[in-house]
């Protein structure tokens, strides 16, 4: 009997562990996953663009990588090397991508977890509205025939759209499609295992691309460069100090 109760404490035991280390504890990552020598970190695809001079992506597209491992890329048309830049920068820059995106949509707890200073961070990003900015840039591009919006993730393959989509700027269009179809290309290419590490250590997969989310980088841009508005700082100053103190301390100070 003592022993039948020890073999199921064993077994409930392994379970448990097994459990645990396939699945986040807290911050920690899946060690089992991460640690997994056929499918985790030692099975990281490392590119190594020596291997692969004159690949060949699609019909009609070389790609080749100089001495300082600049891509190049020689196509025949711009569909083509639209397709090609996306496959190329998403096999160089594939997490760096998804995650910039997500952190100016504000989705950052969503592979992070709960925490103050990363809920602040969406909380802001969804205030500021680079999301809404981005439909609003999409729906100059191309609109639904019935005047509806097209879903944010259009990517030339599938929409929300009912009916005809009626294209603004075709040569825009189609550079972001093709763009993003390339993307989707590369990540329909790799296995869990070839994913960057810090998918693994987060434990969650790449979306797929969409001029949506090419949209919100150009968005992040333009906050990261320009988003300052520096007139109520100066005002609260101005208000507690005076305006003299202000101008000594602040030389870039504006009094208008």
């Amino acid at each position: 009997m003592n022993q039948i109760l020890r073999l199921l404490i064993l077994l409930l035991a392994i379970f448990f562990s097994i459990h645990l280390l396939n699945n986040k504890l807290f911050d920690l990552p899946p060690i089992a996953k991460l640690l997994d020598p056929f499918h985790g970190y030692a099975k990281i695809k490392i590119n190594d663009r020596k291997n692969i001079f004159d690949e060949k992506i699609i019909n009609n597209v070389e790609i080749i990588w100089d001495e300082n491992y600049i891509p190049h890329i020689f196509a025949e048309n711009d569909n083509d090397l639209y397709f090609a830049q996306g496959y190329v920068v998403a096999r160089d820059r594939l997490w760096q991508m998804d995650f910039i995106t997500r952190v100016y949509e504000g989705r950052l707890s969503e592979i992070l977890g709960y925490n103050h200073a990363i809920l602040t961070n969406d909380r802001f990003m969804r205030t500021v509205g680079i999301t809404e900015g981005a439909k609003q840039s999409l729906s100059s591009i191309a609109v639904c025939e019935q005047k509806e919006s097209i879903n944010q993730n259009w990517n030339g393959l599938e929409s929300s759209c009912t009916g005809e989509i009626i294209i603004l700027e075709p040569k825009i269009y189609k550079m972001l499609t093709s763009f993003s179809k390339g993307v989707n290309k590369y990540i329909n290419s790799i296995a869990w295992d070839e994913l960057p590490i810090e998918f693994k250590i987060l434990d969650y997969q790449p979306e797929y691309w969409s001029p949506f989310k090419t949209c919100i980088l150009l968005k992040s841009m333009t906050l990261t460069l320009s988003g300052r508005n520096s007139d109520i700082v100066y005002e609260v100053i101005k208000q507690k100090y005076g305006i003299e103190s202000a101008k000594n301390y602040f030389q870039s100070f504006h009094t208008s």
